[in-house]
């Protein structure tokens, strides 16, 4: 599925960039748990499709519905969005994502106070492509 390889693109990115920094180097860790909580999810997804397949047969009573939202994948996000001063590039990464998995419906409700507190830390900083994507981050919110 699309957003499963999306979210897997960003999240290794996430790592790539972070790796580059050592100040990051709990945001590339959080990245690569991610990764390995994503490929979870997917087996997951996939044994969710297999059961509704077979509920449409008539073979065994249909699947509760599946939900998208996981705390676990925008935690990197977020925890990279906690740094102030870490490099734009990442920021601007961290923040890409989060957006993505707003508009996507990957967030789980629970996480709205976290992604505002970070959305504020960042709004703070003197960049402004930092500050236009925090912008476009809270009118999906």
């Amino acid at each position: 599925m699309d957003l499963f390889r999306e979210i897997e693109d960003h999240l290794r990115a996430l790592s790539v960039e972070a790796r580059k920094s050592r100040q990051l180097s709990g945001v590339k860790e959080a990245a690569e748990r991610g990764t390995l909580k994503l490929r979870n999810f997917k087996e997951t997804y996939a044994g969710y499709l297999r059961q509704k397949r077979m509920a449409e047969n008539g073979d065994s009573p249909a699947p509760p519905p599946f939900s998208f939202q996981s705390q676990d994948l925008l935690q990197p996000f977020l925890l990279a969005c906690n740094y102030s001063d870490a490099g734009p590039k990442v920021i601007l990464l961290a923040l890409g994502s989060i957006q993505y998995m707003i508009n996507r419906s990957a967030m789980h409700p629970a996480d709205g106070p976290n992604v505002m507190r970070v959305l504020a830390i960042q709004a703070a900083s003197g960049n402004f492509e930092v500050q236009l994507r925090v912008l476009q981050c809270n009118l999906l919110l």
